[in-house]
């Protein structure tokens, strides 16, 4: 498929962080959410030839239609991420936010500003994605219906619970033939490729090799692949938003404090995150019905995805003939 070229626009612009060297990102995971990015981004930032920034594994600074949910929306601020002797030492300089492949928007505005980057998407089954992805904005606080069917069912309602409301539309968020078709109209088929959670799961070594080919760096010999994240759920609802948002007085106190004792943290924020986290789902029964009824909602864009075979980063029964 030929990209289209992406036309000018003031934002986002070209430009070097002014007072400061910085890298521009030539690697970008853009999701989807839930589906094995944050592991794909901790195997690939302990790799002595990729960059990813410390404490911004998300900037979210191309999503522009999202603006509630773009953590470094300044320019400057976004390009100071990528500094640093690491940063221009490094083969591979990327960054990984996920809700670029659900932006209508990122795909473009990442291509008209470095149009030579590589595009990695990830994805997972229509009902395991959905499920983990509801569990995930409850965990936010973006969501406040804790049944997944009842939370499905108001996919198409405007909510103002979550950061930005288009985030809870669950069916339009599964879309993924529709999200993966706007990064292949802007970027050649070889800059973009496809992984999905469970062919990783099962073949990681495999899987790994091919994507450090992709980015044309060399093997660093990994042969682990734990999992980084695993499912979890906040016991008290009340306990995370007053951790989200604490009332001003406490963080007045908690400021005085840390001047008080010349420190940068109390720990106590923490330690209160880590007491109010239980292992496992909040929907802890995922009927058999609601999987079937998500699968099936989803199995013309499943079957459209099949358009999409020859960007998928290794396959086995390919390699295997």
């Amino acid at each position: 498929m030929t990209a289209t070229k992406v036309p000018a626009s003031e934002t986002p612009r070209k430009e070097e962080a002014s007072g400061s060297v910085a890298r521009k990102p030539n690697f970008f995971i853009v999701g989807a959410p839930k589906c094995g990015t944050t592991a794909i981004y901790t195997y690939l930032a302990q790799h002595d030839q990729v960059f990813f920034p410390q404490n911004a594994k998300e900037p979210h600074h191309y999503n522009t239609d999202m603006p509630n949910f773009r953590w470094f929306p300044n320019r400057e601020e976004y390009l100071k991420l990528f500094s640093g002797s690491k940063a221009a030492s490094a083969k591979v300089v990327g960054e990984a936010s996920v809700q670029y492949l659900y932006s209508t928007e990122a795909a473009a505005n990442i291509a008209r500003d470095l149009p030579d980057a590589r595009i990695l998407i990830c994805l997972r089954n229509p009902a395991a994605f959905i499920r983990s992805y509801h569990n995930q904005m409850l965990i936010n606080l973006d969501e406040d219906i804790e049944n997944l069917k009842a939370a499905w069912d108001m996919s198409d309602q405007h909510r103002t619970v979550a950061r930005e409301p288009r985030m809870l539309n669950y069916k339009a968020a599964g879309q993924f033939a529709e999200q993966i078709a706007r990064y292949r109209s802007v970027f050649p088929d070889n800059q973009i490729r496809i992984l999905t959670l469970e062919e990783f799961t099962k073949f990681p070594r495999e899987h790994y090799l091919a994507l450090l080919e992709w980015l044309e760096i060399e093997d660093d010999g990994r042969t682990s692949f734990e999992p980084v994240h695993k499912a979890a759920r906040p016991r008290s609802r009340r306990v995370s938003a007053f951790l989200k948002s604490p009332p001003d007085w406490v963080k007045r106190f908690v400021n005085s404090l840390k001047r008080t004792f010349g420190i940068k943290s109390l720990g106590v924020a923490r330690l209160a995150k880590k007491a109010n986290k239980a292992s496992g789902y909040k929907t802890s029964h995922f009927a058999p019905e609601v999987a079937e009824e998500i699968n099936s909602y989803f199995s013309q864009d499943q079957q459209s995805l099949e358009a999409f075979n020859g960007l998928r980063l290794w396959n086995r029964e390919e390699m295997s003939t």
